[in-house]
């Protein structure tokens, strides 16, 4: 049974002992400008606090808690879906992070969060939980796809005629969808399975491989070429 908890990971972690599966959320509570050192100390704790033969359940988003494009900015969804689908252990995905999803824009006329609405007009905005609930935007047609039916129950994301699964699918160039999914792939690769973490500098976490010759290197930017994938490098004698 995997269960919510936000917790310290000794206290979160003995629910495994009670064959319980616990999501681990402190990606979620990562400041807006982490450092590699910030992500290596978050994930290094969750490892330490691991019962034996137990398996980490990484989570960078989820209903109730603000988009990945929102908190760290659309240009570092790529960067953090390579974070979360390289670690060791099992990464969630909450949808629409795997084509970069903006959150929706939301009115008091249109929002439908009774945690957002008990705060009334004026202070709804910090609270609401709508913006990152919109429909998923499967293509740039009526509805995004989500839908044949009438008005949705939360507005449609206004770039949803250009973000979204098809659009990203069928594009020429790489795209969110298409790094997601080669990063899928890339976790077959022995360098994903061992939990092997370190930070060579503020912005770069390293994957290093104690049981073949493999070492990844994340660079933790929005800038070009290095964000757009890890790097598999056959470096022996950094391992």
């Amino acid at each position: 049974m995997v269960i919510e908890l936000y917790a310290e990971p000794a206290v979160r972690n003995q629910l495994y002992l009670t064959g319980g599966n616990p999501f681990n959320f402190d990606l979620i509570d990562l400041s807006p400008n982490a450092t590699g050192t910030e992500i290596r100390d978050r994930v290094k704790r969750e490892y330490l606090n691991l019962p034996p033969g137990k398996w980490p359940n990484f989570v960078l988003g989820n209903h109730d808690r603000r988009r990945v494009s929102h908190k760290f900015g659309p240009q570092y969804v790529d960067v953090y879906n390579m974070l979360l689908l390289t670690l060791f252990g099992t990464p969630t995905t909450y949808y629409g992070e795997e084509i970069g999803m903006l959150e929706g824009i939301i009115t008091w006329n249109n929002t439908v969060d009774p945690w957002g609405i008990n705060y009334g007009e004026k202070d709804f905005l910090a609270f609401t939980r709508d913006p990152e609930r919109t429909p998923m935007q499967w293509t740039g047609g009526y509805q995004a796809g989500f839908t044949t039916g009438g008005a949705t129950w939360l507005p449609l994301g206004e770039n949803y005629t250009t973000v979204n699964v098809e659009t990203q699918t069928n594009s020429v160039n790489m795209s969110t969808i298409k790094l997601y999914r080669k990063l899928a792939m890339l976790r077959k690769a022995p360098v994903f399975q061992t939990g092997n973490l370190k930070a060579v500098s503020t912005f770069v976490l390293v994957h290093p491989c104690l049981c073949s010759p493999e070492l990844c290197c994340i660079h933790i930017c929005a800038s070009p070429p290095l964000s757009l994938f890890p790097i598999i490098m056959l470096y022996p004698h950094l391992c």
